[in-house]
């Protein structure tokens, strides 16, 4: 019987996080929002869709889907995605309200949150998205890895404390990973409930706080059931919160409270606990309004206490009910209920309604599992889309990491061949530069070649006229004209010698004087002809012209040098260079 009852405790736990239903004082406060002329459009959008949920929990579809539309169209005006995160999480929870649950939709919808998350910079929507889809896969996805409460939290952890989602944000990680590790690991599951509590004390949020306390004495009825004084000292604690806060506190929080003190008390066995349990049962009963799903935890309530007290036949009763509002909001659960009547009808001997409701038990228990085994199919779509789209993913990074490798491959080629034609251009320069340098060279062995062979003409010349003259001359004048050619032959070879050290100069410093006229190659040689103090006839023998070129040769030069009648050309290039030898 203890088992049953913790096993219908963890259900209305269940039910009491995921209720949409709010006080009536709550709902008029929606609806004064919603219906205040002076509110921004952007400010009705959560609370429309907040309102779109009650009512579809209050089976006023109508109304309900009025409102989700004028929420998203108010939302899609908006230049901030945040606002379609509030509407894209009511549409989930519709998806994931129906039986069986709409899973291909809810992901699709999925989908849109993730792309509102990156295109608004909000970062409380941000963390609010996150933990939307975190609820949404941890109800349909039993393998689900918990990234998105990740996200979530850590984003959450960033915001400050005024933020109002900021701890609510933080709760809902801590809740969700304890409900994860509850029943498989209860050393990480109570680390989580330690947690959650700090959390909803922070948060100073009553439904929170009231659903922390309510887990934590769920756990340890699970664990340290065999310690009454903790399971009292837990027992007063939640009891006197709901006490005080029942005003603040959703009825399905409340409920679930209401049902884990019965649990706890089933092993303390108290009878004013009774009577205090009682009490919270009619305070239910007049705060649970017309909501259904705060009627069906009233009922099952009831149902527990009832059960507990051993009053089978309004036990029948409140069984009856609860079938009738399952059929509406729980499909899921109409085999549990009826299994459960048919309990109750064997133990008061009523066994061919007891057999009767077996039957329909098995029956909704085959379509219950029909319907787990579509959304289980409904899942398997899903995770293959999304592998597929992964691989599609990868396909295209592998493509992208193709190109990208080709073109640099391209870019290398192409700085290949751009180095080896720089390379060739430079071997080409060089060449070219050498193959200058080389006709320099040769040019400059040619002027050498050229004034050795102006010198030894001159020379020749002079030794010519010398055996012309020898024949009229005597022994005495022939020796001291060869001594004389002698002299003159060491003079030649030191005009020689000086003219090749200082021929480059020469040539630029007469070209100086000359600017801005110009002297020929014709009339630089006759100057350097004159530095060898070589006669008219002789430069004119040496260039093979006649007599008076020579003499126009001079003139020109003269006029160019910028010289003067009275000065002479002879004295101006003979001083204009230094000599070893006076002359």
């Amino acid at each position: 019987m203890k088992k049953f009852f913790l096993c219908i405790i963890f259900l209305v736990l269940a039910l009491s996080v995921n209720a949409k239903t709010y006080e009536q004082n709550e709902i008029d406060s929606l609806l004064r929002i919603v219906n205040n002329p002076n509110v921004k459009d952007a400010d009705l959008i959560d609370p429309m869709a907040r309102l779109s949920q009650i009512y579809v929990s209050r089976e006023d579809t109508a109304i309900a889907s009025q409102l989700i539309n004028m929420a998203r169209k108010l939302a899609s005006k908006e230049k901030d995605s945040k606002y379609m995160i509030y509407v894209y999480n009511q549409e989930i929870l519709n998806c994931l309200n129906t039986f069986p649950k709409k899973i291909t939709l809810a992901y699709n919808i999925i989908d849109s949150i993730y792309y509102a998350i990156k295109k608004t910079s909000d970062i409380e929507a941000q963390a609010m998205g996150y933990n939307y889809i975190g609820v949404a896969k941890f109800q349909t996805n039993p393998e689900y890895d918990f990234e998105d409460f990740f996200k979530a939290f850590s984003i959450a952890e960033k915001l400050p404390k005024k933020s109002m989602k900021k701890y609510g944000i933080i709760f809902s990680f801590y809740y969700y990973t304890h409900r994860r590790y509850i029943l498989t690991d209860p050393t990480r599951a109570k680390k989580y409930l330690l947690l959650m509590l700090q959390a909803a004390e922070k948060s100073e949020n009553k439904n929170l706080l009231c659903s922390a306390m309510t887990s934590q004495l769920f756990f340890n009825i699970l664990y340290s059931n065999t310690d009454k004084n903790l399971l009292a000292k837990e027992f007063a604690e939640l009891e006197n919160f709901i006490s005080v806060n029942q005003q603040k506190i959703q009825p399905s929080d409340y409920g679930a409270a209401i049902s884990t003190l019965l649990s706890a008390n089933a092993y303390i066995l108290d009878e004013q606990n009774e009577k205090k349990i009682d009490y919270h049962i009619k305070t239910l009963k007049l705060i649970s309004g017309n909501s259904f799903n705060n009627q069906y935890t009233l009922l099952i309530v009831e149902f527990f206490y009832l059960n507990y007290k051993k009053k089978y036949n309004e036990v029948i009763d409140i069984l009856h009910q609860l079938i009738k509002i399952t059929e509406t909001l729980y499909p899921n659960l109409l085999y549990a209920n009826y299994q459960s009547l048919a309990s109750i009808y064997l133990k008061t001997n009523q066994y061919k309604l007891a057999a009767e409701t077996f039957e329909k038990a098995l029956n909704y228990h085959l379509q219950y599992e029909s319907a787990k085994l579509d959304e289980q199919h409904q899942l398997l779509e899903v995770k293959l889309g999304i592998e597929k789209q992964k691989q599609q993913i990868e396909q295209q990074h592998r493509n992208i990491l193709y190109t990208v490798i080709g073109a640099f491959s391209v870019i290398f080629l192409l700085l290949g061949i751009i180095l080896l034609l720089n390379r060739q251009k430079k071997i080409n320069k060089l060449e070219k530069e050498k193959a200058k340098l080389m006709a320099e060279k040769a040019m400059a062995e040619k002027e050498k070649i050229s004034e050795r062979l102006i010198t030894n003409v001159a020379e020749l010349e002079r030794k010519n006229q010398l055996l012309n003259k020898a024949k009229d001359m005597d022994s005495t004048k022939l020796l001291k004209a060869i001594r004389r050619e002698q002299t003159y032959s060491e003079l030649t070879n030191d005009y020689t010698k000086l003219f090749q050290d200082i021929r480059t100069n020469f040539y630029l410093i007469l070209s100086q004087r000359a600017a801005p006229n110009k002297l020929s190659k014709t009339e630089l040689k006759c100057c350097a002809y004159i530095l060898l103090r070589m006669s008219n006839k002789e430069i004119a023998n040496i260039m093979n012209v006649g007599y008076k070129t020579i003499a126009s040769h001079k003139y020109n030069i003269k006029k160019k040098l910028h010289l003067t009648e009275e000065e002479s050309l002879e004295d101006f290039i003979v001083n204009f260079t230094p000599t070893p030898y006076p002359i």
